[in-house]
């Protein structure tokens, strides 16, 4: 997480990723994200290698991609304490 730090444009993501992870539904596979828009009329896979929501679309940072690397981070940190 510590690389993310240094770029504002990361820190609103993983600000606004905590936010939406809270209040959305959403499915972890320990490799893809996949969530549900704010109206619930479309669904977003995200993945190492993107998302497909419209930011993720025009490669900017989008919070669907700052969750997937939250839920990496915590399966990692998880993992790493069973062992």
């Amino acid at each position: 997480m510590r690389r993310y730090q240094a770029d504002p444009r990361w820190v609103t993501a993983l600000c606004s990723a905590w936010e939406h992870l809270k209040l959305t539904g959403w499915q972890w596979n320990g490799h893809s994200l996949i969530t549900r828009s704010s109206d619930g009329q479309r669904r977003y896979v995200t993945t190492a290698n993107g998302c497909e929501c419209r930011a993720g679309l025009h490669n900017r940072v989008c919070w669907h991609m700052a969750a997937l690397v939250v839920l990496r981070t915590a399966g990692e940190l998880a993992q790493a304490s069973n062992n």
